[in-house]
C-alpha cells in the first residue's frame, strides 16, 4: 500500500519512480497521465505531486534516509499536480505531462515523484505494485509521445 497522510499516527508520503528509458532522446511528449487506485480515502482528500530532487532506493528509503530533509528531498515550488484521491476502488487519473517532459528532455534528473497530503485531516491509501491481489491496479504511467 501507498499511504498518504499528515500528522495523525505519523506523517506519510508516497514515492514513485517510473523507468522512462524506452522513450527516445528528443521525443516530444504529447501527454502523460499517472493512474492510482485508492483503497481508502477521506472525502475530498487532496494530494499533491512534487518532483524529487535526490536519488533514493525503494528497499532502503525511510522518512529520514537518504534525504537531506526528513520526509524527502523535493522542491516545494515544483508542484506538478494536485488531485482529489477519488472514491475507493475507482482509478484516479492525474495529468503529469509537464513533469514527464522535464525528465525526458533532460531539464531534470528522473528521481521520481513524491505524493503528499494537502491538508491536516487528509488520508489516502493507494494500491501499490506489491499488492498480489490487484496487480492490474498498481500505479501506472501512460505516456503518449512522438519519437
Amino acid at each position: 500500500m501507498i499511504d498518504i497522510r499528515p500528522d495523525f499516527n505519523g506523517e506519510m508520503r508516497g514515492l514513485l519512480r517510473f523507468d522512462l528509458s524506452a522513450i527516445p532522446a528528443g521525443a516530444t511528449i504529447l501527454s502523460a497521465h499517472l493512474y492510482l487506485t485508492p483503497t481508502d480515502a477521506n472525502n475530498g482528500q487532496v494530494n499533491m505531486i512534487y518532483r524529487l530532487t535526490s536519488n533514493w532506493y525503494e528497499e532502503t528509503a525511510t522518512w529520514n534516509e537518504p534525504w537531506g530533509v526528513p520526509g524527502g528531498d523535493y522542491d516545494p515550488a515544483s508542484l506538478y499536480g494536485d488531485f482529489d484521491a477519488g472514491s475507493t476502488g475507482c482509478v484516479t487519473r492525474v495529468d503529469v505531462t509537464n513533469l514527464i517532459t522535464g525528465w525526458v528532455d533532460g531539464t531534470y534528473a528522473n528521481y521520481g515523484l513524491l505524493i503528499t497530503a494537502a491538508g491536516p485531516r487528509s488520508f489516502a491509501r493507494y494500491i501499490s505494485k506489491d499488492d498480489p491481489a490487484h496487480p492490474d491496479l498498481a500505479p501506472r504511467l501512460d505516456v503518449v509521445y512522438i519519437p
